[in-house]
């Protein structure tokens, strides 16, 4: 059967368009993780002493904390600029 409409290359474009950004998107995540691991880890090497709490009662979950804020801000800095960026991408 064949198909009766005819071919929109402007709609083929958007599709390609919007499979190249939704690939540059995952890729640009998975920086956002590394970049959250690499924050996570500066503050495991930097919260002093071998027990990585500072020698507070709570230690290591003082520490779980502070890790996960840092990452929480991270990812939110990043969420707001895929926003900006992809905002961009759409006016274009």
């Amino acid at each position: 059967m064949l198909s009766t409409t005819p071919y929109d290359a402007n709609n083929l474009d958007a599709n390609k368009h919007a499979i190249a950004v939704a690939a540059a998107t995952a890729a640009v995540a998975e920086a956002a993780l590394a970049a959250a691991q690499a924050a996570a880890e500066v503050v495991r090497l930097t919260s002093g002493g071998c027990g990585g709490g500072g020698g507070n009662v709570l230690g290591g979950s003082h520490r779980r904390f502070v890790e996960e804020v840092s990452a929480v801000k991270i990812q939110s800095a990043f969420r707001g600029y895929l926003v900006s960026v992809l905002s961009f991408l759409s006016c274009s």
